[in-house]
């Protein structure tokens, strides 16, 4: 269940538009890139963007891991 937590709050975050959310929010600012350059063509919904961020852990930018792990602490 938590990775379904996170996956809603990671998908709709990245997908809504506005600078100002991307300030607000770091999983905007740091993993979209990320997602963009390793994940693409994955359809988001039930964890599998997050699973492909975790897949390719060793690829990831610093500040998405980060952004990823307070996200984890946060829940």
């Amino acid at each position: 269940m938590p990775i379904r937590v996170m996956t809603l709050a990671l998908v709709s975050v990245l997908f809504t538009g506005g600078a100002a959310l991307a300030q607000q929010n770091p999983l905007v600012t740091y993993c979209q890139a990320d997602i963009a350059r390793l994940c693409k063509g994955v359809p988001a919904g039930d964890g599998r963007l997050l699973a492909c961020l975790q897949n390719h852990g060793q690829q990831i930018s610093v500040g998405c891991a980060k952004a990823l792990q307070q996200l984890k602490k946060n829940m």
